[in-house]
Protein backbone atom coordinates (compact mmCIF):
# COMPACT_ATOMS: atom_id res chain seq x y z
CA UNK A 1 0.00 0.00 0.00
CA UNK A 2 1.29 3.12 -0.88
CA UNK A 3 1.97 5.78 1.76
CA UNK A 4 0.34 8.97 1.37
CA UNK A 5 3.35 11.66 1.31
CA UNK A 6 2.77 14.76 4.09
CA UNK A 7 3.03 18.06 3.25
CA UNK A 8 6.18 18.70 5.09
CA UNK A 9 9.17 20.59 3.45
CA UNK A 10 11.99 20.23 5.60
CA UNK A 11 11.98 17.73 9.09
CA UNK A 12 15.58 17.91 10.94
CA UNK A 13 16.55 15.24 13.91
CA UNK A 14 19.00 16.17 16.16
CA UNK A 15 20.45 14.49 19.22
CA UNK A 16 24.07 12.63 20.64
CA UNK A 17 23.09 9.55 18.70
CA UNK A 18 20.48 7.82 17.21
CA UNK A 19 19.54 4.65 15.63
CA UNK A 20 17.00 4.05 12.60
CA UNK A 21 14.28 2.54 13.98
CA UNK A 22 11.25 0.74 11.46
CA UNK A 23 9.17 4.08 11.80
CA UNK A 24 11.83 5.70 9.57
CA UNK A 25 11.35 3.87 6.61
CA UNK A 26 7.68 5.23 7.17
CA UNK A 27 9.09 8.93 7.80
CA UNK A 28 11.41 8.62 4.28
CA UNK A 29 8.42 6.99 2.39
CA UNK A 30 5.98 10.24 3.76
CA UNK A 31 8.89 12.81 3.48
CA UNK A 32 11.14 11.90 0.11
CA UNK A 33 13.36 15.08 0.64
CA UNK A 34 14.04 13.87 4.12
CA UNK A 35 17.15 15.76 5.94
CA UNK A 36 18.51 13.67 8.72
CA UNK A 37 21.10 15.08 10.65
CA UNK A 38 23.05 14.24 14.46
CA UNK A 39 24.63 16.23 16.15
CA UNK A 40 27.23 15.61 19.20
CA UNK A 41 27.52 17.45 22.22
CA UNK A 42 30.20 20.02 22.73
CA UNK A 43 32.02 20.37 25.74
CA UNK A 44 33.12 23.97 26.11
CA UNK A 45 35.82 23.32 28.77
CA UNK A 46 39.22 22.54 27.30
CA UNK A 47 40.23 18.58 27.57
CA UNK A 48 43.43 18.17 29.47
CA UNK A 49 45.55 14.79 29.24
CA UNK A 50 46.93 15.43 33.15
CA UNK A 51 43.35 16.73 34.36
CA UNK A 52 42.32 14.64 37.57
CA UNK A 53 39.18 14.75 38.78
CA UNK A 54 38.58 17.33 41.49
CA UNK A 55 37.52 15.87 44.60
CA UNK A 56 36.87 17.74 47.73
CA UNK A 57 38.77 17.76 50.66
CA UNK A 58 37.39 15.90 54.00
CA UNK A 59 34.62 14.29 51.58
CA UNK A 60 32.71 11.35 52.97
CA UNK A 61 31.10 8.50 50.86
CA UNK A 62 27.36 9.99 50.97
CA UNK A 63 28.83 13.06 49.69
CA UNK A 64 31.04 11.51 46.79
CA UNK A 65 28.06 9.84 45.90
CA UNK A 66 25.75 12.99 45.57
CA UNK A 67 28.74 14.41 43.02
CA UNK A 68 27.96 11.86 40.78
CA UNK A 69 26.39 12.40 37.71
CA UNK A 70 23.15 10.40 36.48
CA UNK A 71 24.38 8.52 32.80
CA UNK A 72 22.77 11.35 29.99
CA UNK A 73 20.08 9.80 27.73
CA UNK A 74 20.00 9.34 24.08
CA UNK A 75 17.62 12.00 23.18
CA UNK A 76 16.13 12.66 20.18
CA UNK A 77 14.88 15.98 18.96
CA UNK A 78 12.77 15.95 16.05
CA UNK A 79 11.85 19.64 14.40
CA UNK A 80 9.66 19.94 11.88
CA UNK A 81 9.37 22.88 9.79
CA UNK A 82 5.55 23.70 7.90
CA UNK A 83 5.44 25.28 4.95
CA UNK A 84 3.89 28.97 5.32
CA UNK A 85 0.39 29.09 4.12
CA UNK A 86 0.23 32.60 1.39
CA UNK A 87 -3.20 34.45 3.17
CA UNK A 88 -6.05 34.55 0.73
CA UNK A 89 -6.90 38.06 -0.12
CA UNK A 90 -9.90 38.51 -2.10
CA UNK A 91 -9.16 39.72 -5.92
CA UNK A 92 -11.03 43.38 -6.02
CA UNK A 93 -9.05 44.34 -2.72
CA UNK A 94 -5.77 44.52 -4.85
CA UNK A 95 -4.21 47.28 -5.44
CA UNK A 96 -6.26 48.77 -8.32
CA UNK A 97 -4.48 50.00 -11.93
CA UNK A 98 -5.50 53.55 -11.27
CA UNK A 99 -4.12 53.53 -7.79
CA UNK A 100 -0.55 52.16 -9.37
CA UNK A 101 -1.04 55.06 -12.27
CA UNK A 102 -1.42 58.14 -9.31
CA UNK A 103 1.88 56.37 -8.14
CA UNK A 104 3.47 56.68 -11.46
CA UNK A 105 3.00 59.74 -12.02
CA UNK A 106 3.25 61.50 -8.21
CA UNK A 107 7.00 60.01 -9.13
CA UNK A 108 7.12 61.80 -12.70
CA UNK A 109 5.90 65.11 -11.50
CA UNK A 110 8.65 65.01 -8.89
CA UNK A 111 11.54 64.57 -11.51
CA UNK A 112 13.49 67.21 -13.25
CA UNK A 113 12.24 70.09 -10.35
CA UNK A 114 13.45 73.16 -11.41
CA UNK A 115 15.80 75.67 -9.26
CA UNK A 116 13.61 77.97 -7.26
CA UNK A 117 13.86 82.02 -7.77
CA UNK A 118 12.00 85.16 -6.20
CA UNK A 119 9.88 87.44 -7.21
CA UNK A 120 12.29 90.59 -7.41
CA UNK A 121 14.54 88.23 -9.27
CA UNK A 122 12.12 87.14 -11.53
CA UNK A 123 10.73 90.46 -12.43
CA UNK A 124 14.27 91.68 -13.44
CA UNK A 125 14.66 88.58 -15.41
CA UNK A 126 11.63 89.39 -17.29
CA UNK A 127 12.34 93.52 -18.04
CA UNK A 128 15.80 92.14 -18.95
CA UNK A 129 14.58 89.99 -21.69
CA UNK A 130 11.94 92.55 -22.34
CA UNK A 131 14.24 95.55 -23.11
CA UNK A 132 17.65 94.25 -23.82
CA UNK A 133 19.40 91.86 -26.53
CA UNK A 134 17.77 88.43 -25.73
CA UNK A 135 20.41 86.31 -24.83
CA UNK A 136 17.90 83.52 -23.65
CA UNK A 137 15.55 81.50 -25.60
CA UNK A 138 12.00 81.46 -24.96
CA UNK A 139 12.06 77.86 -23.58
CA UNK A 140 14.80 78.76 -20.94
CA UNK A 141 12.47 81.73 -19.74
CA UNK A 142 9.64 79.44 -19.40
CA UNK A 143 11.94 77.02 -17.15
CA UNK A 144 13.07 79.83 -15.29
CA UNK A 145 9.72 80.96 -14.40
CA UNK A 146 8.54 77.40 -13.29
CA UNK A 147 10.80 78.01 -10.25
CA UNK A 148 8.87 80.71 -8.90
CA UNK A 149 6.66 79.51 -6.30
CA UNK A 150 4.18 82.33 -5.29
CA UNK A 151 4.95 82.76 -2.18
CA UNK A 152 4.38 86.64 -2.36
CA UNK A 153 1.64 88.86 -1.30
CA UNK A 154 1.59 91.62 -4.26
CA UNK A 155 1.08 95.63 -3.29
CA UNK A 156 -1.16 97.47 -5.98
CA UNK A 157 1.86 98.66 -8.06
CA UNK A 158 3.45 95.44 -7.99
CA UNK A 159 0.79 93.61 -9.47
CA UNK A 160 0.30 97.01 -12.18
CA UNK A 161 3.60 95.92 -12.91
CA UNK A 162 2.90 92.85 -13.58
CA UNK A 163 -0.15 93.29 -15.85
CA UNK A 164 2.39 95.83 -17.89
CA UNK A 165 4.47 93.03 -18.51
CA UNK A 166 1.37 91.02 -20.32
CA UNK A 167 1.38 94.19 -22.89
CA UNK A 168 3.91 92.38 -25.24
CA UNK A 169 4.45 90.64 -28.67
CA UNK A 170 6.85 88.11 -27.76
CA UNK A 171 4.83 84.85 -27.03
CA UNK A 172 7.99 83.70 -24.93
CA UNK A 173 7.70 86.35 -22.69
CA UNK A 174 3.99 86.67 -22.36
CA UNK A 175 3.60 82.99 -21.68
CA UNK A 176 6.33 83.41 -18.91
CA UNK A 177 4.69 86.07 -17.14
CA UNK A 178 1.28 84.25 -17.18
CA UNK A 179 2.97 81.37 -15.64
CA UNK A 180 4.23 83.73 -12.59
CA UNK A 181 0.48 85.11 -12.36
CA UNK A 182 -1.22 81.38 -11.99
CA UNK A 183 1.52 80.88 -9.24
CA UNK A 184 0.32 84.52 -7.41
CA UNK A 185 -3.23 83.85 -7.97
CA UNK A 186 -3.02 80.89 -5.46
CA UNK A 187 -3.27 84.18 -3.00
CA UNK A 188 -6.62 85.13 -2.28
CA UNK A 189 -5.49 88.60 -2.09
CA UNK A 190 -3.73 88.87 -4.94
CA UNK A 191 -6.19 87.63 -7.04
CA UNK A 192 -8.51 90.66 -5.47
CA UNK A 193 -5.61 92.72 -6.30
CA UNK A 194 -5.18 91.38 -10.32
CA UNK A 195 -9.30 91.51 -10.36
CA UNK A 196 -9.03 95.34 -9.25
CA UNK A 197 -6.64 96.54 -11.78
CA UNK A 198 -8.22 94.57 -14.50
CA UNK A 199 -6.40 91.17 -15.20
CA UNK A 200 -9.55 89.35 -16.57
CA UNK A 201 -9.77 91.45 -19.25
CA UNK A 202 -6.23 91.01 -20.05
CA UNK A 203 -6.50 87.26 -20.10
CA UNK A 204 -9.82 87.02 -22.22
CA UNK A 205 -7.83 89.46 -24.91
CA UNK A 206 -4.59 86.81 -24.87
CA UNK A 207 -7.29 83.76 -25.01
CA UNK A 208 -8.94 85.67 -28.15
CA UNK A 209 -5.80 87.06 -29.64
CA UNK A 210 -2.89 85.19 -28.01
CA UNK A 211 -1.63 83.12 -31.65
CA UNK A 212 0.14 80.75 -29.58
CA UNK A 213 -1.77 77.66 -27.96
CA UNK A 214 0.28 77.37 -25.51
CA UNK A 215 0.33 80.88 -24.49
CA UNK A 216 -3.13 80.10 -24.64
CA UNK A 217 -2.92 77.63 -22.41
CA UNK A 218 -1.35 79.14 -19.43
CA UNK A 219 -3.70 82.08 -20.38
CA UNK A 220 -6.65 79.93 -19.40
CA UNK A 221 -5.18 77.72 -16.71
CA UNK A 222 -4.33 81.41 -14.80
CA UNK A 223 -8.42 82.03 -15.42
CA UNK A 224 -9.25 78.94 -13.71
CA UNK A 225 -7.28 79.93 -10.97
CA UNK A 226 -9.14 83.10 -10.78
CA UNK A 227 -12.52 81.70 -11.01
CA UNK A 228 -11.85 79.01 -8.32
CA UNK A 229 -11.35 81.95 -5.58
CA UNK A 230 -15.73 82.24 -5.53
CA UNK A 231 -15.01 84.38 -2.26
CA UNK A 232 -14.11 87.05 -5.51
CA UNK A 233 -17.32 86.28 -7.58
CA UNK A 234 -18.42 89.75 -7.85
CA UNK A 235 -15.19 90.62 -9.32
CA UNK A 236 -14.95 88.47 -11.94
CA UNK A 237 -18.78 87.02 -12.32
CA UNK A 238 -20.41 90.03 -14.83
CA UNK A 239 -16.91 89.60 -17.18
CA UNK A 240 -17.32 85.99 -17.69
CA UNK A 241 -21.08 86.48 -18.01
CA UNK A 242 -20.42 88.88 -21.15
CA UNK A 243 -17.31 87.63 -22.52
CA UNK A 244 -15.96 84.88 -21.05
CA UNK A 245 -17.72 82.23 -21.29
CA UNK A 246 -17.70 82.68 -24.99
CA UNK A 247 -13.65 82.90 -25.37
CA UNK A 248 -13.82 79.61 -23.07
CA UNK A 249 -15.98 77.93 -25.16
CA UNK A 250 -14.95 78.95 -28.28
CA UNK A 251 -11.34 77.09 -27.31
CA UNK A 252 -13.06 73.55 -26.36
CA UNK A 253 -12.89 72.72 -30.10
CA UNK A 254 -9.00 72.95 -30.04
CA UNK A 255 -7.67 69.37 -28.69
CA UNK A 256 -4.34 68.30 -26.51
CA UNK A 257 -3.72 70.44 -23.16
CA UNK A 258 -5.41 73.43 -24.55
CA UNK A 259 -8.84 71.61 -24.34
CA UNK A 260 -8.12 70.03 -20.60
CA UNK A 261 -7.56 73.23 -19.71
CA UNK A 262 -10.14 74.87 -20.93
CA UNK A 263 -12.69 72.00 -19.16
CA UNK A 264 -10.91 73.06 -16.04
CA UNK A 265 -11.46 76.47 -16.35
CA UNK A 266 -15.58 75.34 -16.90
CA UNK A 267 -15.36 73.18 -13.92
CA UNK A 268 -14.12 75.41 -11.75
CA UNK A 269 -16.56 78.06 -12.96
CA UNK A 270 -19.68 75.93 -12.56
CA UNK A 271 -18.61 75.54 -8.38
CA UNK A 272 -20.46 78.97 -8.31
CA UNK A 273 -24.12 78.71 -8.25
CA UNK A 274 -24.86 81.78 -10.15
CA UNK A 275 -22.46 80.77 -12.70
CA UNK A 276 -23.47 77.21 -12.88
CA UNK A 277 -27.08 78.70 -14.21
CA UNK A 278 -25.69 80.80 -16.37
CA UNK A 279 -23.49 77.73 -18.50
CA UNK A 280 -27.25 75.76 -18.85
CA UNK A 281 -28.29 79.11 -20.38
CA UNK A 282 -25.77 79.64 -22.46
CA UNK A 283 -25.59 76.41 -23.87
CA UNK A 284 -23.35 73.03 -23.11
CA UNK A 285 -23.74 71.05 -26.25
CA UNK A 286 -20.02 71.18 -26.95
CA UNK A 287 -19.13 69.98 -23.55
CA UNK A 288 -21.68 67.66 -23.04
CA UNK A 289 -20.88 65.86 -26.47
CA UNK A 290 -17.34 65.37 -25.00
CA UNK A 291 -19.05 62.91 -22.83
CA UNK A 292 -19.63 60.51 -25.43
CA UNK A 293 -18.15 57.07 -25.39
CA UNK A 294 -19.81 55.40 -28.30
CA UNK A 295 -19.77 56.15 -32.15
CA UNK A 296 -22.41 55.53 -34.56
CA UNK A 297 -21.12 52.23 -35.29
CA UNK A 298 -21.25 51.27 -31.11
CA UNK A 299 -17.33 51.48 -31.05
CA UNK A 300 -15.76 52.83 -27.67
CA UNK A 301 -14.00 55.67 -28.64
CA UNK A 302 -13.18 59.24 -26.34
CA UNK A 303 -10.44 60.62 -24.55
CA UNK A 304 -10.63 58.85 -21.18
CA UNK A 305 -9.27 61.56 -19.25
CA UNK A 306 -11.46 64.42 -20.99
CA UNK A 307 -14.31 62.34 -20.08
CA UNK A 308 -13.47 62.15 -16.23
CA UNK A 309 -12.75 65.77 -16.43
CA UNK A 310 -16.40 66.48 -18.46
CA UNK A 311 -18.13 64.16 -15.80
CA UNK A 312 -16.62 66.37 -12.89
CA UNK A 313 -17.54 69.69 -14.73
CA UNK A 314 -21.19 68.19 -14.36
CA UNK A 315 -20.90 67.17 -11.14
CA UNK A 316 -19.95 70.74 -10.00
CA UNK A 317 -22.63 72.07 -12.45
CA UNK A 318 -25.81 69.74 -10.37
CA UNK A 319 -24.98 70.32 -7.10
CA UNK A 320 -26.06 73.42 -5.83
CA UNK A 321 -29.97 72.91 -5.64
CA UNK A 322 -32.95 71.37 -6.86
CA UNK A 323 -34.04 73.70 -8.99
CA UNK A 324 -30.37 73.73 -10.76
CA UNK A 325 -30.54 69.57 -11.85
CA UNK A 326 -34.05 69.98 -12.73
CA UNK A 327 -32.81 73.19 -15.26
CA UNK A 328 -30.04 70.73 -16.42
CA UNK A 329 -32.06 67.91 -17.21
CA UNK A 330 -34.86 69.48 -18.88
CA UNK A 331 -31.98 70.29 -21.66
CA UNK A 332 -29.44 67.43 -21.58
CA UNK A 333 -31.50 64.85 -19.38
CA UNK A 334 -29.68 62.35 -23.00
CA UNK A 335 -26.40 63.19 -20.97
CA UNK A 336 -27.42 60.32 -18.66
CA UNK A 337 -26.68 58.24 -21.01
CA UNK A 338 -23.29 58.56 -21.79
CA UNK A 339 -22.85 58.73 -18.03
CA UNK A 340 -23.91 55.18 -17.56
CA UNK A 341 -22.07 53.85 -20.62
CA UNK A 342 -18.81 55.65 -18.90
CA UNK A 343 -19.86 53.86 -15.71
CA UNK A 344 -20.17 50.52 -17.17
CA UNK A 345 -17.24 50.21 -20.36
CA UNK A 346 -14.73 52.85 -19.07
CA UNK A 347 -11.73 52.89 -17.30
CA UNK A 348 -11.46 53.71 -13.32
CA UNK A 349 -10.95 57.04 -13.68
CA UNK A 350 -13.96 57.58 -15.41
CA UNK A 351 -15.69 55.24 -13.64
CA UNK A 352 -14.91 56.91 -10.31
CA UNK A 353 -16.49 60.43 -11.55
CA UNK A 354 -19.31 58.69 -13.44
CA UNK A 355 -20.71 57.30 -10.02
CA UNK A 356 -20.41 60.91 -8.34
CA UNK A 357 -22.44 62.10 -10.59
CA UNK A 358 -24.54 59.43 -10.17
CA UNK A 359 -24.75 60.04 -6.22
CA UNK A 360 -25.36 63.75 -6.41
CA UNK A 361 -27.96 63.42 -8.59
CA UNK A 362 -29.88 60.67 -6.04
CA UNK A 363 -29.58 63.87 -3.77
CA UNK A 364 -32.44 65.60 -5.68
CA UNK A 365 -35.82 64.28 -6.82
CA UNK A 366 -35.67 65.22 -10.26
CA UNK A 367 -32.23 63.68 -10.33
CA UNK A 368 -33.52 60.51 -8.97
CA UNK A 369 -36.45 59.75 -11.75
CA UNK A 370 -33.42 60.38 -14.08
CA UNK A 371 -31.48 57.38 -12.49
CA UNK A 372 -34.73 55.52 -12.66
CA UNK A 373 -35.48 56.44 -16.28
CA UNK A 374 -32.38 55.76 -17.29
CA UNK A 375 -31.85 51.98 -15.28
CA UNK A 376 -29.07 53.40 -13.26
CA UNK A 377 -29.10 51.53 -10.26
CA UNK A 378 -28.37 47.93 -11.61
CA UNK A 379 -25.14 49.63 -13.04
CA UNK A 380 -24.21 50.80 -9.68
CA UNK A 381 -24.98 47.65 -8.04
CA UNK A 382 -22.30 46.06 -10.33
CA UNK A 383 -19.90 48.69 -9.85
CA UNK A 384 -20.76 48.39 -6.07
CA UNK A 385 -20.39 44.61 -5.97
CA UNK A 386 -18.01 43.29 -8.99
CA UNK A 387 -15.92 46.64 -9.42
CA UNK A 388 -12.03 45.75 -8.80
CA UNK A 389 -11.73 49.63 -7.79
CA UNK A 390 -11.64 50.53 -4.16
CA UNK A 391 -12.55 54.22 -5.34
CA UNK A 392 -15.30 53.26 -7.62
CA UNK A 393 -16.79 50.75 -5.14
CA UNK A 394 -17.24 53.69 -2.37
CA UNK A 395 -18.76 56.33 -5.18
CA UNK A 396 -21.00 53.67 -6.34
CA UNK A 397 -22.24 52.55 -2.28
CA UNK A 398 -22.27 56.34 -1.86
CA UNK A 399 -25.44 56.70 -4.24
CA UNK A 400 -27.26 53.50 -3.42
CA UNK A 401 -26.84 55.32 0.03
CA UNK A 402 -28.30 58.28 -1.22
CA UNK A 403 -31.48 56.92 -3.36
CA UNK A 404 -32.61 55.00 -0.42
CA UNK A 405 -32.11 58.09 2.03
CA UNK A 406 -33.96 60.82 -0.71
CA UNK A 407 -36.70 62.55 0.74
CA UNK A 408 -39.25 60.74 -2.26
CA UNK A 409 -39.84 57.37 -0.65
CA UNK A 410 -41.90 56.52 -4.18
CA UNK A 411 -39.32 57.36 -6.09
CA UNK A 412 -36.68 56.03 -3.70
CA UNK A 413 -38.63 52.58 -3.52
CA UNK A 414 -39.56 52.60 -8.04
CA UNK A 415 -35.35 53.03 -8.25
CA UNK A 416 -34.72 49.87 -5.90
CA UNK A 417 -37.66 48.01 -7.50
CA UNK A 418 -35.30 47.69 -10.35
CA UNK A 419 -33.43 45.50 -8.55
CA UNK A 420 -35.84 43.21 -7.05
CA UNK A 421 -38.65 40.61 -8.30
CA UNK A 422 -41.98 39.37 -6.56
CA UNK A 423 -40.79 35.38 -6.66
CA UNK A 424 -37.47 34.75 -6.21
CA UNK A 425 -37.61 30.47 -7.24
CA UNK A 426 -39.25 31.66 -10.57
CA UNK A 427 -36.58 33.95 -11.26
CA UNK A 428 -33.97 31.82 -10.47
CA UNK A 429 -35.07 28.99 -13.07
CA UNK A 430 -35.51 32.56 -15.06
CA UNK A 431 -31.93 32.99 -15.10
CA UNK A 432 -30.98 29.44 -15.08
CA UNK A 433 -29.40 29.47 -11.52
CA UNK A 434 -29.98 25.47 -10.44
CA UNK A 435 -32.52 24.79 -7.70
CA UNK A 436 -30.13 21.90 -5.42
CA UNK A 437 -31.05 20.77 -1.79
CA UNK A 438 -29.37 22.94 0.67
CA UNK A 439 -29.30 26.84 -1.17
CA UNK A 440 -32.97 26.82 0.14
CA UNK A 441 -34.51 25.09 2.72
CA UNK A 442 -38.72 25.73 2.87
CA UNK A 443 -41.06 24.98 5.68
CA UNK A 444 -44.73 25.87 6.03
CA UNK A 445 -44.26 29.26 7.50
CA UNK A 446 -40.66 30.43 6.44
CA UNK A 447 -37.88 29.85 4.47
CA UNK A 448 -34.37 29.89 5.51
CA UNK A 449 -31.62 30.90 3.84
CA UNK A 450 -28.35 28.58 3.46
CA UNK A 451 -25.25 29.31 2.56
CA UNK A 452 -24.10 29.38 -1.15
CA UNK A 453 -21.58 29.80 -3.80
CA UNK A 454 -23.01 29.02 -7.06
CA UNK A 455 -21.61 32.00 -8.85
CA UNK A 456 -18.78 34.62 -8.20
CA UNK A 457 -19.57 38.13 -8.24
CA UNK A 458 -16.18 39.19 -9.06
CA UNK A 459 -15.77 40.42 -12.89
CA UNK A 460 -12.60 40.56 -14.23
CA UNK A 461 -11.62 44.15 -15.22
CA UNK A 462 -11.49 46.13 -18.27
CA UNK A 463 -13.21 43.40 -19.98
CA UNK A 464 -16.58 44.47 -21.49
CA UNK A 465 -18.35 40.60 -21.74
CA UNK A 466 -17.05 39.58 -18.40
CA UNK A 467 -18.63 43.13 -17.08
CA UNK A 468 -22.27 42.55 -19.08
CA UNK A 469 -22.24 38.44 -17.48
CA UNK A 470 -21.47 39.65 -14.17
CA UNK A 471 -23.51 42.96 -14.21
CA UNK A 472 -26.40 40.36 -15.23
CA UNK A 473 -25.26 38.28 -12.25
CA UNK A 474 -24.85 40.81 -9.76
CA UNK A 475 -28.28 41.69 -10.58
CA UNK A 476 -30.16 38.67 -10.14
CA UNK A 477 -28.40 37.85 -7.37
CA UNK A 478 -29.84 40.89 -5.24
CA UNK A 479 -32.80 40.28 -6.79
CA UNK A 480 -33.31 37.01 -5.42
CA UNK A 481 -31.78 37.97 -1.82
CA UNK A 482 -33.28 41.47 -1.87
CA UNK A 483 -37.25 39.98 -2.19
CA UNK A 484 -36.32 37.34 -0.04
CA UNK A 485 -35.28 39.53 3.37
CA UNK A 486 -38.36 41.06 2.69
CA UNK A 487 -40.21 37.54 2.31
CA UNK A 488 -38.39 36.53 5.76
CA UNK A 489 -39.67 40.05 7.39
CA UNK A 490 -43.06 39.34 6.97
Amino acid sequence: MALCQWDFQHLEVIGTKCSCPPEWDEIRGRIPQLKVETRKRIDVRKESPTAEPRIPARSSSAKQLLHVKPPKEKVVTVKVVLPKKKPEVIERNYLCTCDEERSVQSLKDGVGVVEEIEFNELMKVFLKYGEGPRKQSSKTLRNIARGFQGSRILSSDEALQVLKLLDTDNYGLKEGVLLMTSQLCTSTLNVRRFLEKGLLDELINVMLLGGDDNTKKEAVFCLSKVVEKTEHADLWLEVMTISGAEALFGLLTASGPLQHTVLLAIKNLAAHPKMARLLIEYGLESVTQLASCKNANGTYTGNPEIQGLVTHTLTNLISHDSSTVEMFLSKYDDVITNVVDLLQYSPCLQQQESARLLATLAFYKPGLSSLVSHNAVEHLLWAVTCSQCRRVREQASIALKNISANPDKSSAFSALSQVAVKNPIHRMKEVGIPIVQGYFSSSEKNLQRQSTSHFSLTSSHGTLTDRETSLKNAKDYFRVNFTFNISVSK
